[in-house]
């Protein structure tokens, strides 16, 4: 039980510290900026919404898993990129309202309303970024049960040769994705009803979203 206890308040102190640290960044940051914060978990309706806000605020973020650490660890790291100035100041005072409730409630399990994490271009990007990272951490696994079952289990560490890093680093790295094709594919073709082309900044792409159940596709509806 006092396990148990422990994880839970280990888990609000986090939360706690993510959102002091969201907060400092957006006071104390100057123009153009940058913020890198850790995070525990992406997949958590606190923890996107945290990353909406900074999303909001910064010219562009970036979700990334350094090669270091150990594959079944699940940090990640936001790298928050050039502060888009003047920082909304509702956003500093919604953080401060978060910081007080935390001292009358036990736990917040939300940042901000689900409204805003299903907004088409963000959703796509915490969808597709999810699945890349898990896709690492399958191939570091793989690698590592390979070499416990082959006796050749050992720590990663800044002691090992360069052949060593170039190995590790090989595994555990996933191919590129292709740059977008310029062509079209669904040229003359006429949507489902509900569904609309927009084209998403970030990935440099068109993409499908169906106004009615808020779904997001890459490839055209049938």
């Amino acid at each position: 039980m006092d396990q148990k206890i422990n994880r839970r308040y280990l888990e609000q102190y986090n939360k706690r510290q993510m959102l002091i640290a969201c907060r400092n960044a957006l006071t104390n940051i100057h123009e153009n900026g940058h913020f890198i914060c850790k995070l525990t978990d992406t997949l958590t309706r606190f923890t996107t919404g945290l990353i909406y806000l900074l999303y909001r605020s910064f010219k562009s973020i970036c979700i990334l898993r350094p090669f270091t650490l150990d594959p079944s660890s699940s940090e990640r790291f936001l790298v928050c990129y050039q502060l888009q100035s003047p920082v909304n100041q509702s956003i500093i005072k919604h953080l401060d309202d978060l910081l007080l409730r935390y001292e009358k409630t036990e736990d917040i399990l939300e940042v901000v309303p689900v409204k805003c994490l299903i907004e088409p271009e963000f959703q796509q990007y915490i969808a597709d970024t999810s699945q890349r990272l898990l896709q690492r951490e399958i191939e570091g696994l793989d690698k590592y049960l390979w070499l416990v079952e082959n006796g050749q289990d050992r720590k990663i560490d800044l002691t090992m040769s360069n052949e060593d890093w170039n190995e590790v680093h090989d595994c555990v790295t996933v191919e590129r994705r292709r740059p977008a094709s310029s062509d079209e594919p669904d040229s003359g073709i006429e949507l489902p009803f509900g569904w609309i082309k927009q084209w998403s900044e970030r990935e440099e792409q068109f993409y499908y979203f169906n106004t009615h159940t808020k779904e997001s596709r890459w490839k055209p509806p049938n």
